[in-house]
């Protein structure tokens, strides 16, 4: 039966591996939204529910929204982690749902939520997602509207030409390639320093491989944040973010790293 049951949780475990970590053995922020979103779709799977049941309907769930906190300490190398989701908000179109990284003590160090629609994979509309599954329960919390402000200057800014590597299942350009384009920009030694402590990512159009697309930043230096803004050829805006950066917290690879 195809079901979604606001409030229940799936989980899923992983260890960080070489492809997940920066240059200082760090849980990178494109892993957070890789291993949060492969547990989506992995309960959506359970649940009759995932992109691939709903295309031969001539629908497919799209990504309009993804948030990220950090309230611990990055999970490094080779430590293992248990991602848990939960759908936690419906409306007739839109459904929220959460996420939350432990760690090995079972510590919570990563938080978010996602917000995600079903379209018609023809006309690229919305439609309800009751039509296609039985909602059971209510929403079990409410969450507070983002709002990410467009750019008053362009402090940085560079082209970046879309290629097959940055395309998803659905022939768009992978949300998670939106996030490492901003990213890219900050300097290298300043990246081995700082790392994310929150940030807010808004999908407004999809893009396709070989898109010329356009990122600009304006930066805070001060208080370690930032605005991206990235652009299509046409000059519309296809992803905005809000990120803040924080200092990293020393590095114990004593408790995590297996030896044997």
């Amino acid at each position: 039966m195809k079901t979604i049951t606001i409030g229940e949780e799936y989980s899923q475990d992983y260890r960080i591996t070489c492809n997940d970590m920066d240059s200082e053995y760090r849980m990178t922020p494109q892993a957070i939204l890789n291993m949060s979103q492969d547990t989506i779709a992995a309960y959506l799977t359970t649940r009759r529910i995932a992109a691939f049941d709903l295309q031969k309907e001539g629908f497919t769930w799209v990504l309009s929204e993804y948030t990220i906190e950090v309230s611990g300490t990055l999970p490094l190398w080779r430590e293992k982690i248990e991602v848990t989701v939960s759908p936690s908000e419906i409306s007739s179109a839109r459904l929220h749902i959460d996420y939350r990284i432990s760690n090995l003590d079972g510590a919570t160090v990563i938080t978010g939520t996602s917000i995600w629609c079903i379209i018609s994979v023809e006309t690229g509309r919305p439609d309800k997602i009751g039509n296609h599954c039985t909602i059971c329960g209510d929403s079990v919390t409410t969450h507070q509207r983002n709002i990410v402000n467009a750019l008053e200057r362009s402090d940085i800014q560079f082209h970046y030409i879309t290629n097959i590597s940055d395309i998803d299942f659905n022939g768009h350009v992978h949300n998670v390639s939106y996030l490492k384009i901003a990213l890219s920009c900050i300097p290298y030694e300043r990246a081995k320093t700082m790392v994310i402590k929150k940030a807010v990512i808004k999908f407004l159009k999809q893009s396709y491989i070989n898109e010329d697309l356009l990122c600009r930043i304006e930066a805070d230096v001060q208080n370690c944040s930032a605005l991206s803004s990235i652009s299509n050829s046409e000059g519309q805006e296809v992803c905005r973010i809000s990120a803040a950066l924080q200092e990293s917290a020393s590095r114990d690879f004593g408790t995590i790293v297996d030896r044997n």
